[in-house]
């Protein structure tokens, strides 16, 4: 339902008439959140659904109102800070009161389209700016000095977090680092995930459940399910890093057992 919002919100703000234009953000809304194609009557677009499906219209409208107000408040902070505009300048240069432009920045109001249009000529932008979803990078760099990435233990062995499982992957990379003669055990995962490792220096000795441990050199690399217990051991005389990726059981290769 709001895909098809973002994906057509472009084209909406320019071929839906001034007629329709003039109704509420959320009577647009309403319009959109169901398959749709565009008529041409008299010159006039006119929307028309198509074979629509019924749906739980007030549950779905609620969480696309609640969807366009946040991303509207974005593009709105974005673009006012941007150009150098507080609140009140914004608001002479718009006519729109501070107030409004405030909550509509923290997604408390849903703008009308008449709101939206005075915004967008006052910031010399198109409506379409202001509604249409903000582009998300496509990399993301984890500092090794970010404290909150840090998840270690004082003394012979070390691990950090670089990349954390969290809403933007699935996936986690640690890096460990085990003093000569040092194991450390780990219990099984409570949700069942894969685990990949692969040492960078150094030598360890991997033991997963009751199997015979594996002696991994530099360079080395070994995949099992997180399920079951393990263990590491540095059988080396210099310390052993390793980088280990964990990741959901449904994401990746599972060994024949």
């Amino acid at each position: 339902m709001a895909s098809f919002f973002w994906a057509h919100a472009h084209q909406l703000a320019f071929v839906i008439s001034s007629e329709v234009l003039l109704r509420s953000s959320v009577e647009i809304l309403n319009l959109v959140s169901s398959p749709m194609t565009i008529h041409l009557s008299n010159g006039r677009a006119r929307p028309a659904a198509i074979d629509a499906p019924q749906h739980d219209t007030a549950r779905g409208q609620s969480d696309l109102v609640a969807e366009a107000s946040r991303v509207v408040g974005e593009n709105l902070r974005t673009l006012r800070k941007r150009q150098g505009h507080s609140l009140d300048t914004l608001a002479k240069l718009s006519s729109v009161s501070r107030a409004m432009l405030g909550q509509i920045e923290t997604g408390k109001s849903v703008p009308t389209v008449t709101i939206l249009w005075k915004i967008a000529n006052a910031l010399a932008v198109s409506p379409a700016q202001l509604i249409a979803p903000p582009e998300r990078p496509r990399a993301v760099r984890f500092r090794r000095d970010n404290p909150q990435r840090l998840n270690g233990h004082a003394g012979p062995y070390e691990s950090r977090v670089i990349i954390p499982m969290d809403a933007r992957s699935r996936h986690e990379l640690t890096e460990i680092s085990l003093a000569p003669g040092h194991r450390e055990s780990f219990e099984p995962a409570v949700v069942p995930r894969l685990t990949s490792l692969v040492v960078a220096k150094g030598r360890l000795d991997v033991k997963v459940a009751g199997e015979t441990p594996m002696r991994l050199s530099e360079g080395d690399g070994v995949l099992f399910l997180g399920s079951e217990p393990e263990s590491y051991f540095n059988s080396g005389s210099t310390i052993a890093i390793a980088y280990r990726v964990c990741c959901p059981k449904d994401a990746g290769f599972i060994p024949d057992r």
